[in-house]
């Protein structure tokens, strides 16, 4: 004879319901078309908004590569895009917080890190990741 089923204690979630289920995966990430390649010289550095994604967006030298950042410095705000860079550092015109390009990290405070975007060069194109 089969047992009856045990009863779900209280605040435990059914298996049923929607609420104790896993969320969804978040929307896949999409590659954005941001600019033409060209338009931005090896050696300059460009503001670029996409939406309302304000960005800072670097032609390094030194390899060859772009480097995409939220135009603001995590310090206090200052316009990334306007910063001065030297050998792969970039130094927010507000207060001189200076930031490795490659990596993202504050060359005085590891724990204080520029929001990177992922890039890709496609044809004409230079593409970030979102």
């Amino acid at each position: 004879m089969a047992q009856p089923p045990k009863p779900t204690p209280v605040g435990t979630p059914d298996a049923n319901d929607a609420s104790s289920r896993s969320p969804p995966d978040p929307q896949p990430t999409e590659w954005i078309r941001l600019c033409r390649v060209s338009d931005i010289p090896l050696g300059a550095q460009r503001y670029h908004k996409h939406g309302v994604l304000e960005l800072a967006i670097f032609h390094l030298t030194d390899p060859d590569q772009f480097v995409v950042v939220r135009n603001s410095c995590p310090h206090a705000g200052g316009n990334m895009s306007a910063g001065t860079v030297s050998a792969g550092i970039v130094a927010c015109p507000w207060h001189q917080w200076e930031f490795d390009l490659r990596t993202g990290g504050c060359v005085h405070n590891p724990d204080v890190r520029l929001t990177q975007f992922p890039t890709r060069v496609d044809g004409e194109w230079l593409m970030i990741q979102r």
